[in-house]
């Protein structure tokens, strides 16, 4: 390749998902957009599960993910919760709440801050834990049909590469930069 093209290249601010479209306008190829692609799948599993677990297990999708959490790190607090899931600490403080209301989660006030509380999931929560990480880790193998152990090994690799670069996205200002 020349260094004519590779300054063009080097110039053209426009990324590569994006095309021209009729007059004026930049249409996003959906299918070349890794921020698309993965906002979509997640946004369709999680619809789905949602779904599943009310029916099957009478819990939501948010309440699922502070039970996967806490069945992990028992004695983490909501606060871990909402950054571990990225979740806002509203939508994690209702689902505590309604585990609690439902006997499957108890709390421990911090007894140097009382505004924290230490989370685990009782008997009862941990059952029901492990009823669903059954249905949950199946949904998962029929997601990862037609990868070889190889394929899906990488894909987590990729998976936790993005995940380490959210902070550089978060970080991205539009009229500034990085």
């Amino acid at each position: 390749m020349s260094d004519r093209s590779n300054a063009s290249r080097v110039s053209d601010s426009r990324p590569s998902q994006v095309e021209a479209g009729h007059g004026d306008r930049l249409v996003m190829i959906r299918n070349a957009s890794v921020t698309f692609l993965l906002i979509a799948i997640g946004n369709k599993i999680v619809a789905s599960a949602s779904t599943v677990y009310r029916r099957r297990f009478r819990i939501g999708i948010m309440e699922w993910r502070v039970m996967a959490l806490l069945a992990a790190e028992p004695g983490i607090t909501a606060q871990d919760i909402s950054w571990s899931s990225g979740v806002t600490p509203g939508s994690v403080s209702r689902a505590i709440q309604g585990l609690k209301r439902r006997g499957l989660l108890e709390s421990k006030s911090d007894d140097a801050d009382n505004r924290r509380s230490f989370l685990r999931l009782t008997r009862n929560g941990m059952e029901l834990h492990n009823r669903v990480i059954i249905a949950s880790l199946r949904r998962e193998q029929l997601l990862l049909t037609g990868f070889s152990q190889a394929e899906h090994g990488k894909l987590l690799k990729f998976l936790q590469r993005l995940s380490v670069n959210v902070a550089l996205v978060d970080a991205y200002d539009p009229d500034g930069g990085l």
